[in-house]
């Protein structure tokens, strides 16, 4: 078993690949939009050229718009479903010039109908989808071809079905997403809580063995946090206590866990070539805590105690350690980390 640094969720990389896979999908319109104007010349089909050249600037801006800018991704939606739908009405009309193959327009339909059911809500796209469907039936597109445009229905509302099944799917998995991160992360904080880590704990002192040296648990207990709550207020409290939360998150490969473990207290699991190198490691977040700076809060320290795996058979005798030393930590003034000698007072 294996256990990767933990990380806070990141919505805005999710963003960014949607947004970068959604303008390379615009620059394969644009692309298929250049080359069908160029055979619209060739052929002599004058309202083809325009449409496609209009279609290939349109998307081109689209794309560059998704890339370079942060516009609002319903502005963008908004724009992709209205070109798409003049396309496929100017497409009707070259339908009836005889520049554009009628199927061109049915395909047109059930790819424009999948969007809209994707994008928008369901009432607004299933009116959508049956009013470019009952826009097939007109005359401009000649005689209609009945077989076609029934099976196009057909399909058109197996695509709705899916659509909806899609997202009652969708909803389920963000709730269950929801309730996990519920029953495993600190509410306040977003770090892991007790439970979790104790789970991730049992796994690392069965998986790293005797031998583990470097990898190291680190209690660490914010200093004179009960004098900041009762002159403050817990309100603010709870302000320190995100911030030093967020700084023990950092960008470093040593970091295996972080969590809230109870209170003020913190617990960090580091994983370092050597001791040495996971008690830099360990001093380094004090030193990042040591760092904040909060407006209108006295400066921030923690306190710490660190024990490595290789110390203790269980994980309650690895705890006891990292508590006891962290309580040394205190004792000998505070805004210390202490790794070694494990005599010990209680300072609150």
């Amino acid at each position: 078993m294996q256990l990767g640094p933990w990380r806070s969720p990141d919505g805005g990389s999710t963003e960014r690949r949607t947004r970068t896979r959604f303008s390379l999908l615009i620059l394969g319109v644009t692309l298929a939009q250049v080359v069908m104007a160029f055979r619209a010349v060739q052929q002599g089909l004058p309202g083809l050229e325009v449409q496609t050249l209009t279609g290939a600037a349109f998307t081109l801006i689209l794309a560059l718009v998704l890339v370079c800018t942060r516009a609002p991704w319903p502005l963008v939606q908004g724009a992709g479903l209205t070109a798409g739908y003049t396309w496929l009405m100017t497409s009707m009309i070259l339908v009836g010039r005889g520049e554009v193959e009628p199927p061109t327009v049915f395909i047109g339909s059930l790819v424009m109908a999948t969007f809209a059911f994707m994008w928008l809500p369901p009432t607004t796209a299933v009116l959508l989808a049956a009013l470019g469907y009952a826009a097939l039936w007109l005359p401009v597109m000649g005689p209609p071809d009945v077989p076609a445009l029934l099976a196009l229905a057909v399909v058109t509302s197996q695509l709705w079905y899916l659509s909806a099944h899609g997202r009652t799917v969708q909803q389920e998995r963000i709730r269950s997403d929801l309730l996990a991160q519920m029953a495993f992360t600190d509410p306040l904080t977003g770090l892991l809580n007790r439970r979790s880590t104790a789970e991730r704990l049992e796994a690392l002192m069965t998986t790293t063995g005797a031998g583990a040296e470097g990898v190291a648990l680190v209690l660490l207990d914010i200093d004179h946090f009960k004098r900041i709550n009762d002159q403050l207020g817990h309100l603010r409290g709870d302000e320190v206590l995100v911030a030093v939360a967020g700084s023990l998150v950092g960008d470093g490969n040593e970091v295996l866990v972080a969590s809230r473990w109870g209170g003020e207290e913190f617990l960090v699991v580091c994983a370092a070539p050597s001791r040495a190198a996971a008690v830099r490691a360990a001093e380094e977040l004090l030193a990042r805590v040591r760092a904040l700076t909060l407006p209108g809060f006295p400066r921030v320290t923690v306190s710490g105690g660190l024990a490595t795996f290789d110390e203790a058979l269980t994980v309650a005798q690895l705890l006891a350690l990292a508590d006891a030393r962290m309580y040394l930590a205190k004792d000998r003034g505070r805004d210390q980390l202490v790794s070694e000698d494990t005599s010990v007072g209680r300072s609150a």
